[in-house]
């Protein structure tokens, strides 16, 4: 059995995140609005910041921006979440999943 070395994982899971933001921001741009949480099957953030997810867009750099109520700030970027650990893997396939099932 061949052995995968860590910073080879890392690599790996590095371009796998890249691509899934990738299609999300592909899926955003295909559908071309806000896409409410509500809209989803299930809310992709963890459960200490799901409650404060409304949506999730584009911005004016074409990046996704997750709606937020929070008191501090109405958008953050998805990106800024994924290093906040406030999305993971999973959360990301189901948002991506969640998206490319909604019709224009």
């Amino acid at each position: 059995m061949n052995l995968i070395n860590g910073t080879d994982l890392k690599t790996q899971l590095l371009i796998w995140e890249d691509a899934v933001y990738e299609a999300i921001t592909l899926e955003l741009d295909r559908l071309n609005r806000t896409v409410a949480i509500s809209e989803l099957v299930f809310n992709p953030f963890v459960s200490e910041i799901s409650a404060y997810t409304d949506g999730i867009t584009l911005n004016e750099h074409d990046a996704p921006v997750v709606v937020t109520s929070f008191a501090d700030t109405d958008a953050k970027l998805l990106s800024d979440c994924m290093s906040d650990s406030e999305i993971d893997s999973w959360g990301l396939l189901g948002l991506l999943d969640g998206l490319e099932s909604i019709t224009k």
